[in-house]
Order: C-alpha cells, then structure tokens, then sequence
C-alpha cells in the first residue's frame, strides 16, 4: 500500500467530487481499491434510528458474489450486527469486531467468506450525520494480512472525517432537491409535519430518506440490505410495484395505477402519494443508497410522500373544508390552479380525460367558480402567505 502525498490528494479530490455528486462514492471505492492492492471494498449506509444498513458502492467482488449476497448472505452476515455496534470515529480491525464464536461454523463463512479468502481486514463507522452514518470497509485476504491489515486501519481511520464531510454535503444537497421537486400543491405548499419523504430509483433502489420517513423503516416501509425499498403490506407493495413499472415504462400512454393510496394500521390512516421526478431533480438527487453497479444509467427517480391522514393540514385542508372537496377533486382543483390541462392532470393522476373532465365539472360546481379562471382566484385565496 502506497499513501504518499499524490495518492492522499487524488484520494481526499475524488472524495469531494463525491460530496457534490454521489454517483462518485464508486470512484471513491474504486481508488481504494486500487490503493490497497486491489483488496476488495465497501461502502455502507446504516439509518442510526432504526439501524437499517444498505450498500451504496463496492469494488473488488466478483459479480457472482455480489449477486449472492443480495438474493441470500445479506440475512445472515453477522457483519451487520457488527457494524450497527461499531462506535463512532473509531476503525476496527474485523478480530476486533465481535463476530459470533460459531461464525466459522455458519453457512455465511463457508459459502460466502471462505471461497472469496475475505477474513481479515478493516472498517470505520463515521460520525452520524443527521440520520445516517457510513460505514467503509477494506476486506484482505489471508495471504495479504501482515502487509495489509494494520495499514488499512490507519487509512480509514485518516479518512472518516471526509467521509462524513461529504455525507453532510450528500444530505443537504438531498434535502435542497427534494424541497424544489415540482410537488403537487395537495401538500399545500408547507413542510410536512408528520410522515416523510423516500425517493427511489425505478427499479425501487432507495436514493435518499428524509428524517420523518426513517422511523417509518420497520412500520411501514422496508428495505433490503441491497437498498431495495418496500412496503410491509402486501397491496401497498403490489401498488408500489406497478407504479415503478409504469414510472420507468418509455410508452407514457400506458395506464397505471392511482398515484395516491391509503393504508390503514390499527386505528390510523396513512396516506401515500407517488410522484415522478423531473428530469432536473432526476440529475441532481442524491443516489448514495443504491449499489451502484445496480443502478442504470439516465434513471429518472420517483418520490414517494408517506404521512398520516391526521396531518393533513394547508390549503388542501382548506379547501377540503370550506367546499367539501373530495380527495381526488381537491387534486384536480390544485392541478387546474397551476394551469394544467386536461390531458395533463389526467396524464398526472394516471386516469382517463373523461374522468378528470368529470371531476373539473363537480369542483366548479362546488367552488361556484364560472371557469378555470375563477378556481385559480379562489385557490389563491385559500394558499399560505409567504
């Protein structure tokens, strides 16, 4: 392993361009694979609130046991257990990382560990940031051990904080291009105050989480260590699925689902909205929770906005109240004060025009609004001043 002054500064520049852009961590995993000798690589995320892990980049693998450890091994390794305890700051070698007495014993080492001669090696937890922290590992094989292992260690340990540097820049760039996405106004134009926000690939690899929507991991909504994002209820995960598959269909004449539905759990109603992202947010959203030899290349992204019924609040409350809109007209009166037409609500809500020209004519009637024109007055009325 060389770290001299020309490889610590190509290193700490790659690290850089991965804070503003987070296609980059490859190119971070891929120069410390090429620094150590070609040792095989990790990056992880892992939610501090509820202790959910998902790989974001590796480099060194072969293909066949990557995919391996995404269909079967990422259940059993004890690695994450390990990694969930690791302090913060703080690189461990992996004999001091409390694996399981037995772990030479279990199915993981011998299909898995053994065949690829990964037992030895190094990891560093970085300082949490916001909801989430990243976890790097260096993995040596036996025969690289005492040239390795130990050299491993100080570089990750001399690296945590520009990882957690650029992780801090990851989030807020997340957050800034999640504000601006071109959200329907049914969220009235506020922060939500309840619930969150997850976007995903259009393969359902989870980009990014805001902090409401992490306590929902485990109640709600799932996710694979392969960052691969679900539902927990098995209508709201074939929803779920229908709505990714229309999202990336390339025949937008296809007729998909509601992009809105409801999920009852016990006594409380959950409301989940479904939106394309444009092509601007597509570009510029985070994608540091996808493995990114998984995610294809110009993939647009889709927001899903999780909150509780209760928390409806803004100018969809408002108007809900004041004219008695239902849900869905409430929607399309929304649309129509945004200029919308016809074709394009109906292309939005993923219903026929002669459904949405149906329900132009009931919020008219209930707005007393003479025309298009008059439900962009009332609508104005009824929205926050800022």
């Amino acid at each position: 392993m060389i770290l001299n002054g020309a490889t610590a500064l190509s290193l700490i520049e790659t690290i850089h361009r991965a804070a503003l852009d987070p296609s980059c961590w490859q190119d971070v995993v891929d120069e410390l694979h090429h620094l150590t000798e070609e040792s095989p690589i990790g990056l992880h995320q892992l939610y501090t609130r509820n202790g959910q892990i998902v790989t974001s980049a590796t480099s060194g693998y072969d293909a066949r046991f990557l995919k391996s450890y995404v269909d079967h091994f990422s259940s059993l390794s004890p690695w994450l257990e390990c990694f969930r305890t690791q302090p913060e700051r703080q690189a461990l070698l992996v004999s001091e990382m409390g694996l399981p007495a037995d772990f030479e014993q279990s199915e993981f080492f011998h299909d898995w560990v053994l065949p690829q001669d990964i037992r030895f090696g190094a990891s560093i937890r970085t300082r949490n940031v916001g909801s989430r922290a990243l976890i790097a590992g260096i993995s040596t094989r036996a025969r690289d051990r005492d040239r390795l292992e130990q050299p491993s260690q100080h570089l990750l340990a001399w690296l945590e904080p520009h990882l957690a540097h650029a992780l801090a820049v990851n989030e807020e760039i997340a957050r800034l291009s999640a504000n601006s996405m071109n959200y329907p106004a049914t969220w009235g134009h506020e922060p939500l105050k309840s619930g969150g926000i997850v976007i995903v690939t259009s393969q359902r690899l989870l980009c990014w989480a805001d902090a409401g929507a992490v306590p929902l991991f485990g109640e709600i909504l799932r996710v694979t260590p392969a960052g691969q994002l679900g539902f927990i209820d098995p209508d709201i995960q074939a929803w779920f699925e229908l709505v990714a598959a229309v999202s990336h269909s390339a025949d937008r004449s296809v007729r998909g689902p509601s992009l809105e539905v409801e999920l009852r759990r016990g006594a409380r109603v959950w409301t989940i909205r479904a939106l394309e992202c444009d092509d601007r947010i597509a570009a510029n959203v985070s994608f540091p929770g996808v493995m990114m030899s998984m995610r294809q290349p110009g993939e647009r992204a889709l927001a899903l906005v999780v909150a509780p019924r209760d928390s409806d609040h803004g100018v969809t409350a408002q108007l809900r109240r004041s004219f008695g809109l239902s849900s869905a007209e409430t929607e399309v009166a929304l649309y129509l004060s945004q200029g919308l037409s016809t074709e394009e609500i109906a292309h939005l809500r993923q219903v026929s025009r002669n459904t949405i020209r149906n329900q132009i004519q009931s919020v008219l009637t209930k707005l007393g609004a003479r025309h298009r024109g008059d439900v962009v007055r009332i609508v104005s009325q009824v929205m926050p001043k800022t």
